[in-house]
């Protein structure tokens, strides 16, 4: 795997990747993808607006797990996130719609949003939020929420 990376200035970005992989039923994929981000200012909290291409391909197809053949995948998304120092805490959102072809499965358009705030309470113990949901063109929805903490003594 291999990823480059290259900021502009303080605004933009772009960022290139390949990876090969090989499953455990010796299935083979390769994948190569690019993203283009661009901050639209740098006030709190920064919003980010970003496109991606991909493209990944597998050996051959799998009933046991998603193997889309020849896929191209377009995204772009949008997303905000801070911190406040002095409140001790860092949250962000973020909004991502993809659209996905392949050769063996029918074109798939997702919508997805996602958040998480996370803080420390009682100056001492770290405790976060995270949460997503999303809907796809064939009303395949997920969702999830994830709550964390840690202690130190």
């Amino acid at each position: 795997e291999g990823t480059l990376r290259w900021d502009w200035n303080g605004h933009g970005s772009v960022t290139g990747l390949f990876s090969k992989g090989t499953y455990t039923d010796d299935n083979d994929r390769s994948t190569v993808s690019g993203t283009v981000a661009y901050r639209m200012n740098h006030g709190q909290p920064p919003l980010t607006l970003d496109y991606g291409l991909a493209w990944s391909d597998f050996a051959r197809g799998s009933s046991s797990y998603f193997t889309p053949l020849q896929g191209v995948k377009h995204s772009a998304g949008l997303s905000a996130n801070g911190y406040s120092e002095r409140a001790a805490i860092d949250y962000g959102a973020r909004y991502q719609f993809s659209y996905l072809r392949s050769s063996n499965f029918d074109d798939i358009a997702t919508n997805v949003w996602s958040g998480y705030a996370d803080a420390i309470v009682f100056d001492a113990i770290p405790l976060g939020a995270e949460g997503y949901y999303s809907v796809d063109n064939h009303s395949y929805r997920t969702w999830g929420v994830t709550i964390s903490a840690s202690a130190r003594w």
